[in-house]
């Protein structure tokens, strides 16, 4: 590596994580030229990083997290994270001033305003990992209420899971009154993702169980904007992705546990709720991925040029 580096005249590298493994790539690039600027991207935080308890990660080996983990920050020359919640958490606990560059989308608006073709269906969609810590058990249990109200409600109903589920939450969905109504459709490549968005009447998007979900904005969020459907997300209030609802018509953001107000959007949305395209259109223009290119080119040439 280092001889490519030498060889190519390369003057800037760029290392991103998770796996944090690559950071110590850059470490060990840097340790051996100290000439070469480093920025270290982290797309999700290190030592913070909520998956390190699903993983039951111990004292030991957390120690290492943090001791490796303190190494690079102290090391590279900048520091790139995907939301000011982030960066904020970086310079209380660190003392780094991070860089805040999110995730992004293509800019495309052929999805928006289309109808969906599922006439007298009222469709919901999640696509992802759904698992013990996402589980969103009280919009389950909003749903058997709405379904066991309405029978119109439940014959019209149809859920639809892509991506991998875990076997404990399949198990808990069989309980449900509207189990049959539910179609698993396992994994999706994923240029087909895009159509069974635009086919849904309403979208998903749901954060781990965590404190530390609070500073993250998944791509998947980008995602969902591109079809112009209504989206519930349900986390941590306050965070970072509920900022990016407030006073925009494209859904809402919940807590996991705010039944009776999920039960009152799931019941807007299948009444006909009307988004406002234009902020869909403003926020796939904001986070376009040539905006946080045009922003990373901006950051290189002018943070990084002059730092040794």
């Amino acid at each position: 590596m280092k001889k490519v580096i030498l060889e190519k005249e390369i003057e800037t590298i760029i290392t991103t994580g998770p796996p944090h493994s690559m950071h110590l790539i850059g470490l060990g690039i840097k340790t051996g030229l100290p000439q070469v600027q480093w920025l270290a991207d982290f797309r999700d935080p290190w030592s913070d990083w909520d998956l390190l308890d699903k993983l039951k990660v111990g004292r030991l080996a957390r120690f290492f997290h943090r001791r490796l983990e303190n190494k690079v920050l102290r090391r590279a020359n900048k520091i790139l994270v995907t939301s000011s919640g982030t960066a904020k958490l970086m310079s209380e606990k660190h003392n780094i001033t991070a860089e805040v560059i999110t995730n992004g989308i293509n800019e495309t608006y052929d999805y928006l305003g289309k109808p969906t073709s599922l006439g007298g269906k009222f469709v919901i969609g999640y696509f992802g990992m759904l698992n013990e810590v996402r589980n969103p058990k009280v919009l389950w249990q909003a749903l058997e209420e709405l379904c066991e109200e309405d029978s119109t409600f439940l014959n019209s109903l149809e859920i639809r899971i892509g991506g991998i589920i875990s076997e404990s939450v399949s198990d808990e969905l069989q309980g449900y009154k509207f189990a049959g109504n539910i179609k698993f459709m396992g994994y999706l490549p994923h240029g087909s993702l895009f159509k069974e968005y635009t086919e849904c009447d309403l979208l998903l998007l749901l954060q781990n169980k965590s404190e530390n979900s609070r500073f993250l904005i998944p791509a998947k969020f980008f995602e969902y904007l591109v079809a112009g459907r209504p989206i519930l997300g349900l986390g941590e209030v306050p965070s970072d992705l509920s900022e990016l609802f407030s006073n925009r018509q494209i859904g809402v953001f919940l807590s996991h546990y705010s039944f009776n107000e999920i039960k009152e959007f799931l019941r807007t949305v299948r009444s006909g709720i009307e988004s406002n395209q234009e902020d869909y259109r403003k926020l796939i223009s904001l986070y376009s991925r040539t905006n946080q290119a045009r922003k990373l080119i901006q950051l290189l040439e002018t943070q990084m040029g002059t730092e040794t």
